[in-house]
């Protein structure tokens, strides 16, 4: 972080710059996802899967910007040396989920990731940070179990 800092700031024409201090003032938490997440931590395995600058996941969660919950696999792009949409990410998840690839359904608000998660046999879900309501919405109503 110290190296992208002054990297940044040199390009930016600036003396002094802190990227992560930035980011994470900058970030806001996405309260229907945090309740959505919760509530599927309840009935469900659960994982994070980020692409994120090295420190930045553990600040987030420290910070409520991401929630804290008991998540069964965390998959974080700056410790495992890969993002999404590389298949080599798709694959680390799977492994630590222990699950077949048509058991995991991934999230994201990004059609690239969703795109390469499907091709890799996930499920998949877009997330549209635009309409959060309407998108968790959807979500929970996909995960409720069916009732006859």
């Amino acid at each position: 972080m110290h190296d992208f800092n002054i990297a940044l700031a040199e390009r930016l024409g600036v003396k002094h710059l802190d990227w992560q201090q930035f980011y994470l003032d900058a970030a806001e938490p996405v309260a229907e996802m945090h309740e959505l997440l919760t509530w599927a931590s309840e009935r469900y395995k659960i994982g994070l899967l980020t692409n994120i600058m090295p420190g930045f996941l553990k600040a987030m969660r420290e910070r409520g910007q991401i929630p804290d919950l008991p998540y069964d696999a965390v998959i974080d792009s700056s410790e495992v040396g890969t993002i999404k949409p590389e298949t080599k990410m798709y694959d680390i998840a799977q492994e630590r989920a222990g699950c077949a690839p048509n058991e995991i359904l991934l999230i994201d608000d990004a059609r690239t990731n969703l795109m390469a998660a499907e091709k890799s046999g996930w499920n998949v879900l877009w997330f549209d940070s635009y309409h959060s309501d309407e998108s968790t919405a959807r979500i929970r109503e996909a995960l409720e179990p069916a009732t006859d």
